[in-house]
């Protein structure tokens, strides 16, 4: 992993947190951390940020979420 972007010739891969459902994204050569999944895009740096950018639709927290949901008024 190149720290120059211009150089960066690394394939990553795109992974989708299961609890969260947040996205991030880790060379493919390294193993899944615990609780994420393989969110099926591999690509250069950028083109996993414009997959991110295009599938995450709700950015905030999932205990944000849950917090607004039970504060709801009907």
């Amino acid at each position: 992993m190149a720290w120059d972007d211009e150089e960066d010739t690394t394939t990553y891969r795109v992974l989708l947190a299961d609890e969260s459902k947040a996205y991030s994204f880790l060379p493919d050569n390294q193993r899944l951390p615990a609780g994420w999944k393989d969110a099926g895009f591999r690509g250069r740096k950028e083109e996993c940020l414009k997959y991110i950018q295009g599938a995450w639709a709700e950015m905030r927290p999932l205990s944000l979420r849950e917090i607004e949901e039970r504060i709801r008024l009907p």
